[in-house]
């Protein structure tokens, strides 16, 4: 491994000895080191290639403290610049990548108005900020496509799958909230389960204890058969009960008491 020093001793007439003004375009060859953790080793491209190795290079961040900051450390192969703080060569820094000619990051999201942030990781996480006028977006998308968008022009938050079977939508223009998926539904708090079973078109909920409470009206309906069943079944009319049957009415027990 050469120091900057050694490096720019013979090649560039600017050097003193000591301080070089300007930066250096290079590629990083490495970052991952338990010894220089959050920097990366640069090779300078300006000279013969192999040969222009440096020691490990500290990153410019826009934000950065002890406990907090950004994180961002360049990928093996990028294209990146290396400053000098005060151009002193044993002050090395890296600013930051250069796109290399005909980056698709660049013309995929080229914007006129610049209405259009991205932000896109290797491994194809994917995060994309619209601030066109009254239609402002976020959308964090994952390398499987599921996605998570909030949207001010529909006044709404979704999450959802590639194929838009399964998702959350919060709709707050209208007020609604849609729960949506191709299989199984499940609602769990403690002990109380609420299974919605879209393959065999059953509802299920347990609990110790429910109640169904409505200020004018219940109605339950079964086309094939209703049932009711418990230790003790009490059913009770304030005002008025009718029992009726079209066809015949059995009423059995130990003892069956009629008033």
């Amino acid at each position: 491994m050469n120091g900057i020093t050694d490096l720019f001793q013979k090649e560039n007439e600017y050097f003193d000895g000591q301080h070089l003004p300007g930066f250096v375009q290079g590629v990083v060859v490495e970052n991952n080191n338990d010894k220089f953790k959050g920097m990366v080793k640069v090779e300078f491209t300006v000279w013969e290639s192999g040969k222009n190795m440096c020691e490990w290079v500290r990153l410019l961040s826009p934000y950065g403290g002890k406990d907090y900051g950004t994180y961002l450390v360049p990928e093996i192969d990028e294209t990146v610049l290396v400053g000098f703080i005060g151009g002193s060569l044993k002050r090395p820094f890296l600013l930051g990548s250069l796109y290399p000619s005909g980056a698709a990051m660049v013309s995929e999201n080229f914007d006129k108005k610049n209405q259009k942030k991205r932000l896109k990781t290797k491994g194809g996480l994917d995060l994309l900020l619209s601030e066109e006028d009254g239609k402002q977006s976020l959308t964090v998308t994952t390398p499987k496509g599921s996605t998570l968008t909030l949207d001010d022009e529909k006044e709404s938050c979704r999450v959802a799958d590639k194929d838009g079977k399964n998702g959350l939508t919060l709709d707050y223009k209208n007020g609604k909230v849609e729960l949506k998926s191709e299989k199984v539904i499940s609602i769990k708090a403690g002990s109380v389960e609420l299974s919605l079973d879209g393959n065999g078109g059953a509802i299920t909920l347990k609990a110790k204890k429910i109640s169904l409470t409505a200020d004018n009206e219940i109605a339950m309906k079964a086309n094939s058969a209703w049932k009711a069943e418990g230790a003790q079944v009490d059913i009770k009319g304030q005002a008025k009960m009718n029992l009726q049957a079209s066809g015949p009415v059995a009423i059995k027990g130990a003892v069956v008491q009629i008033n």
